[in-house]
């Protein structure tokens, strides 16, 4: 059983060496930081990043199409020239009853991941 559990140990340190995390931004709700799969990425190569969004008990973010109130998270990408990312694949959300009024998002820790972001070998010249 040891040995087992050693194995999947080292089997797991690759995977969680090269992920990497940004500097958290906080405020008195919640901490939001920028994650990703891996800590760099060749020409050519593809990387998930996402938002990780952490709120304090009894704060929420909203889902992509939140219900009767509030508004969804937008992430912003400044890209290198040739990278592409994907929208948002939203997982899915809790149904948050609130005054009367029901809507949909997240408490506690949820990472808002977008999949698809690559970089080509050289930037596309137009023209």
């Amino acid at each position: 059983m040891k040995l087992l559990i050693s194995l999947l140990i080292l089997l797991a340190l690759p995977v969680m060496a090269s992920a990497a995390e940004s500097v958290p931004f906080q405020t008195e709700r919640d901490t939001v930081t920028l994650v990703s799969d891996q800590d760099h990425v060749a020409p050519g190569g593809q990387i998930v990043i996402g938002l990780r969004v952490q709120t304090q008990p009894g704060w929420n973010i909203y889902w992509q199409n939140p219900g009767d109130a509030g508004s969804a998270p937008e992430v912003d990408l400044t890209l290198p020239p040739g990278a592409r990312a994907s929208g948002i694949a939203w997982p899915t959300p809790a149904r948050q009853p609130e005054s009367g009024i029901m809507t949909y998002g997240y408490q506690g820790d949820v990472v808002l991941p977008r999949p698809r972001a690559a970089w080509r070998s050289r930037p596309r010249r137009d023209g």
